[in-house]
């Protein structure tokens, strides 16, 4: 998925421009620190989440895994017109 859409080099220069703004305005308020916990937060979601979306593809290649009950064919009631 990386390979394809290239995210980390955009997130990494998105971040970079953040952390930019937010050093300047560091020299004022002093956010450093809460920038940097709320980037850490999301890269761990962000990495998180790839890591299950991983899991569940590999679930999904290997036979007789995969399957939730959400999977299964669902009865249709006919629709009156």
């Amino acid at each position: 998925i990386n390979r394809e859409l290239n995210v980390a080099r955009k997130v990494a220069v998105v971040a970079g421009r953040l952390l930019d703004k937010a050093l300047i305005l560091d020299r004022k308020h002093r956010i450093k620190d809460r920038v940097l916990k709320g980037a850490t937060w999301a890269f761990d979601k962000v990495g998180s989440t790839v890591k299950n979306v991983q899991e569940d593809m590999n679930d999904e290649q290997r036979p007789g895994r995969g399957k939730r009950q959400d999977d299964r064919p669902r009865e249709t009631r006919p629709t009156e017109r």
